[in-house]
């Protein structure tokens, strides 16, 4: 645990421990961690509880982040990882190679959680091992990383379907999937992503229509070829002057005469190779 010196709790800036489980938490080890705090202070048992009380969802949400990359690591075989990558999961996950945090301050105190900001897993060509079990797969479970901006795990053999729960994070600016075996359709809800300025997510098996790509406000980088897309390019798509970059070819989609002229125009819009 970091600590810096400062008039707050005690004398003191404090940050969360991002060892702990949400079991861990509901057993008591968050308080009685904060109580060694306290108890170099000279702040009141009412004080205490106050804090704490204001402090635990925070920890919640911390030690659900730290269970989701567990989860990831437990699906992919995250054993065959470079020595100097592999995660350490008795150390606090601020330390893992390839997931950077920031400190958000706890609700009107001086507390600090560390929230992870950024996924970078690309390269590592990970799969699942069916005779370990593992499913390879995207946990469910990556919507509670509502801080996340970056999210990268291209070029490894990932599968399954990009879980629905990604809606929930709207705090993205840049998506990188591809080179993986993704399935399925693309999550409903994108449009809610008014921060995502790239989507690369090409060299997959997605499939179905891109209607939800042409709601997303600000996307300026969009590679989706070599996928099962299907249908129309819509139209709306042509006026969008964010986009700057949209690849789009080896799919089995069609275009309007407004999309072929933004192709023409454009070095950067791809309907061929």
């Amino acid at each position: 645990m970091a600590v810096t010196r400062d008039k707050t709790f005690g004398r003191e800036i404090i940050y969360l421990p991002d060892t702990l489980s949400q079991q861990d938490i509901r057993e008591g080890k968050l308080k009685a961690w904060l109580w060694k705090q306290k108890n170099a202070s000279s702040l009141s048992d009412a004080m205490f509880n106050e804090i704490y009380a204001r402090i635990e969802p925070d920890a919640l949400a911390m030690a659900a982040e730290r269970e989701f990359l567990l989860k990831l690591k437990e699906n992919l075989a995250s054993d065959s990882w470079p020595k100097e990558k592999r995660w350490n999961t008795k150390a606090g996950f601020s330390t893992w190679s390839g997931i950077k945090v920031e400190n958000k301050r706890v609700s009107n105190t001086k507390i600090y959680a560390k929230r992870i900001v950024e996924i970078d897993l690309s390269r590592h060509y990970l799969s699942g091992h069916r005779e370990s079990g593992r499913s390879g797969k995207i946990p469910d479970t990556l919507g509670v990383l509502t801080y996340l901006r970056k999210l990268n795990l291209c070029y490894n053999f990932i599968v399954g379907e990009i879980p629905s729960s990604i809606k929930r994070l709207t705090k993205l600016t840049e998506i990188r999937l591809e080179f993986n075996h993704l399935t399925g359709n693309l999550p409903s809800g994108l449009s809610a992503f008014t921060n995502l300025k790239k989507l690369s997510i090409d060299h997959n098996k997605i499939e179905g229509n891109i209607n939800e790509l042409a709601n997303l406000p600000n996307i300026e980088f969009l590679n989706i070829h070599r996928n099962l897309f299907s249908g129309m390019v819509p139209e709306s798509m042509a006026d969008k002057t964010s986009l700057t970059h949209f690849w789009f070819y080896e799919n089995q989609l069609s275009v309007g005469p407004n999309v072929k002229k933004r192709v023409q125009k454009s070095d950067e819009w791809k309907d061929e190779e």
